[in-house]
């Protein structure tokens, strides 16, 4: 694996495997809970609040260049006091609205990360072969079966099952001896995560 990895100068393989299992881990860290994603909105709604704040600022001075003194109408009170609360009324909303956008994307992240652990164990259940060797009652002696070149068992007659098996393609091979000549079967196998495949096959 490692001499897939480029060769720098100065960088061992080793040390360049442990950085880029760093940054997949950061990746995902980031994707999970968004930071990313949180510190662009975060900027994105600093500057709309700013530019409320400056909008009510300058409405303020404008109010206030209108009060020709100290003593204010009830008609100015009731001015001033709607500009306050529709700047207020203003700031919620755009409180609100961040709160409800991160309690959305995080419950949408929860719910990635639980399909995705359910689909991890899901696949972890070991499947089964059920084999059925058509002329394997022919073979002198037992036939052997192995899958994907690992350590064979032995059989005879015509059927055998083979548990405890990774989801996914696998190649089944058996070997026997039939009258007097070394035969085999070879094919290729798909087994499914928690189920039992069906093979049949012939030595030959």
């Amino acid at each position: 694996m490692l001499a897939e990895i480029p060769r720098f100068e100065g960088i061992d393989p080793v040390w360049a495997s442990i950085v880029l299992g760093v940054a997949a881990a950061l990746v995902m860290l980031d994707r999970f809970f968004g930071f990313s994603t949180a510190w662009v909105r975060c900027i994105s709604t600093e500057l709309h609040l700013r530019q409320i704040l400056e909008e009510f600022r300058l409405d303020w001075e404008m109010e206030r260049a209108g009060w020709k003194n100290s003593t204010l109408t009830d008609e100015q009170v009731q001015k001033a006091l709607t500009s306050c609360r529709t700047f207020v009324a203003k700031v919620n909303a755009i409180i609100v609205e961040e709160t409800n956008l991160w309690v959305a994307e995080f419950q949408d992240n929860l719910k990635q990360l639980d399909e995705s652990v359910k689909a991890k164990l899901a696949s972890a259940v070991p499947g089964a072969v059920s084999l059925v060797i058509t002329n394997g009652d022919e073979c002198q002696g037992d036939w052997t079966v192995s899958i994907d070149d690992a350590a064979s068992r032995t059989g005879h007659g015509k059927t055998i099952a083979l548990s405890g098996l990774v989801s996914g393609i696998h190649t089944l091979r058996v070997d026997g001896i039939i009258a007097g000549k070394a035969v085999r079967a070879e094919k290729p196998v798909s087994i499914a995560a928690g189920g039992v495949t069906s093979v049949e096959v012939k030595l030959s």
